[in-house]
Order: C-alpha cells, then sequence, then structure tokens
C-alpha cells in the first residue's frame, strides 16, 4: 500500500499535507506554517553547505578524504534523520525508529522535500519543459 501521490497543483499550493508510508503504516504531515518552513530550509541549506565542502576534498590528503567518506556515510543519514524528524514533529520518533526502514525514510524525506520547497518543484518543472522536457 504507497500513498496517494499529490498532483503538481497540491504540491505548489501546499493543500492536504502529504502522507508517507513509514514501518508499513501510514502517516499525515501537513504544511507546516511559514516559520518552521523557513527554519526547516535553513537547517537544508547548512547541511547541504556541509555536503558541498564534503565534494571538495582532495583524494591527495588519504586522512581528509577518509574523514571526509565517514562523515557522509555516517553522520550525514543521522542528519537527514534528524531533519526528517524536525519536520515531522507530529510523530512518534521511537516508534518509527523501531518500525520503518531507512528506505522508507528515504522515501518520506523526498516527499518532505517536495512540500518544503514547493516553488523550487516547480520552477524545475517548467524549467524542464522549457528544455524540452529533461528530466
Amino acid at each position: 500500500m504507497s500513498p496517494k501521490k499529490r498532483t503538481e497543483e497540491e504540491i505548489l499550493t501546499q493543500t492536504g499535507g502529504i502522507k508517507v508510508l513509514l514501518g508499513g503504516k501510514a502517516y499525515a504531515l501537513p504544511p507546516p506554517v511559514i516559520r518552521k518552513a523557513k527554519l526547516f530550509r535553513q537547517h537544508i541549506a547548512e547541511l547541504s553547505s556541509e555536503l558541498a565542502k564534503l565534494a571538495q576534498v582532495s583524494s591527495d590528503n588519504p586522512n581528509e578524504f577518509e574523514a571526509g567518506i565517514k562523515t557522509i556515510m555516517f553522520t550525514m543519514p543521522d542528519k537527514v534523520l534528524d531533519l526528517f524528524f524536525e519536520y515531522a514533529d507530529n510523530l512518534d520518533r521511537e516508534t518509527i525508529e523501531n518500525t520503518a526502514t531507512e528506505a522508507e525514510i528515504a522515501d518520506a524525506f523526498g516527499e518532505v522535500m517536495k512540500q518544503a520547497f514547493p516553488l523550487s518543484v516547480g520552477l524545475v518543472k517548467g524549467l524542464s519543459k522549457g528544455l524540452g522536457g529533461l528530466t
């Protein structure tokens, strides 16, 4: 049972919130208020900056490279999980961490990103149509 896909209009207008599947159970995530959405986007920007810095790590320095790989593999997934629960603060984190898979969290986080950045989703779709539908 997969959650119902939202229409493009629902994504852009943020009506109805989203449904995510975690631990085999569907959960509703309402659209956030402006202040919460803004703070979440700031935290996503901070995480993106960290990832951008890691992308510039040189493999010429083995210690720096190893530290970068460890950060990506072990620290970033936890940060993404923390961001998910920051956004989905209406959910019981302990229950979900004991029942859901990381693949379910990854899918749910993708849906959160669509809801958190509706204008960006619309912009990307509009640009892709202008470029011959490339996505």
